[in-house]
């Protein structure tokens, strides 16, 4: 049986990652407690701090950020470089290809490729970037930035410890989706899923009761 967590157990925690582009249920999260984030946590290799997850004629594809090694140090995400850029034309073709035919396609799509175009020293500052322009596009407050987080203690209960790959999913209702008509509806997918499909009314998806 497919594991599901709760949003109303998880009240207690005050904190989110910065993630690029952050899947839904980060959104969701954050809007039922107002969690603020964490900018300077340790560094948490193969998680959503540096990836974002979209759905594709084929399935679901994983987009990573390459990233320099630590060589196994502990290092904050603040101090995260970016490697290269050489993947963000493939990526973006990705999403052209992925959201073309998208109901609000032409109304994101510019700006995101600003965004991914911009060279970027750090992973943080591309994380907040898409961050800060997620919740303008959602007409939402921008998440503020902790002051002096407490550290992450590896509390499953904590929303840090939320966002790796193969972390349950909370229970999310279902939107309309460009492959529907070959797979299943995809939940937890980066927030320009729900942006390129639903446009204006996405804040009003992840304000839905059930994600309460």
């Amino acid at each position: 049986m497919e594991s599901h967590v709760p949003f109303s157990g998880l009240v207690r925690m005050k904190y989110l990652p910065t993630c690029p582009f952050p899947p839904t249920h980060w959104w969701a999260y954050q809007m039922s407690t107002n969690a603020p984030i964490d900018r300077d946590e340790l560094y948490i290799k193969q998680t959503y701090r540096n990836r974002f997850v979209i759905s594709a004629v084929n399935g679901t594809v994983s987009l990573s950020i390459p990233v320099n090694s630590t060589k196994g140090v502990k290092t904050s995400i603040s101090e995260i470089r970016i490697s290269d850029h050489r993947w963000v034309n493939s990526y973006l073709t990705t999403i052209r290809s992925a959201y073309g035919r998208s109901a609000y396609f032409e109304h994101y799509f510019e700006e995101l490729t600003v965004i991914l175009r911009k060279k970027h020293t750090h992973l943080i500052d591309l994380n907040i970037e898409s961050i800060e322009w997620a919740a303008k596009k959602l007409k939402m407050v921008t998440p503020s930035i902790a002051e002096s987080p407490e550290p992450n203690t590896g509390d499953s209960a904590d929303f840090r410890n939320l966002f790796e790959p193969n972390s349950p999913l909370p229970e999310l209702p279902s939107y309309p989706q460009v492959f529907m008509d070959r797979h299943p509806f995809e939940p937890g997918l980066s927030v320009m899923d729900v942006l390129f499909n639903m446009g204006p009314k996405a804040i009003d998806y992840l304000l839905l009761k059930s994600f309460r």
